[in-house]
């Protein structure tokens, strides 16, 4: 990571909880949607290359979320999480890694399982006032348009493998991330 790009902040508490991300692509970008399928695999659930490796594989963290966003001039995505303060550096570098390896190490299968995820948790909220609010405010407020949902969800499945890759391979590298600290 560059010197300019690391912000440590020193305060009292008990564990280290970290955000570790990299600017990527606006909300009007077409790789909005491979933006949004390479951070779900990255972070966006229990099943995600992340939350698998510095939780459930190595019982390191507290939390492991998602962070990114997809706004009008810029974006990111990120992981944020809470660790212990004695293993901080070594999530640090199993994070920093797995994003660096990701465009080498995904396949077509870890791309189908986040898909049907974002699929099937979408037609879960379908019956949720929130979710619609969200997903019309979105777009309306943001964007100046209301599309349908399925529309979106179409854009999203046609996303394909070497979309992904190379979406990885461009913003997820060794000096682009950007990282925040909060740890006594």
């Amino acid at each position: 990571m560059g010197k300019n790009r690391k912000i440590i902040k020193k305060k009292k508490i008990d564990q280290a909880h970290f955000c570790f991300g990299v600017p990527t692509i606006n909300r009007k970008d077409k790789r909005r949607y491979t933006a949004v399928l390479v951070e779900a695999m990255m972070c966006g659930n229990s099943s995600s290359r992340l939350y698998e490796q510095i939780r459930e594989k190595n019982g390191l963290a507290y939390y492991v979320f998602s962070l990114g966003q997809l706004l009008t001039e810029t974006g990111y995505t990120g992981v944020q999480a809470g660790v212990n303060s004695k293993k901080l550096d070594f999530v640090l570098e199993l994070t920093r890694n797995e994003y660096i390896n990701f465009y080498k190490t995904v396949k077509e299968a870890g791309l189908k399982r986040i898909k049907d995820f974002i699929l099937g948790k979408s037609e879960m909220s379908l019956d949720k006032t929130n979710f619609w609010s969200d997903f019309v405010g979105q777009k309306l407020l943001l964007d100046n348009k209301v599309v349908s949902l399925q529309s979106e969800l179409d854009k999203l499945k046609k996303v394909s493998l070497k979309e992904v890759k190379r979406f990885a391979e461009e913003f997820f590298k060794k000096d682009a991330f950007r990282l925040v600290v909060a740890k006594s």
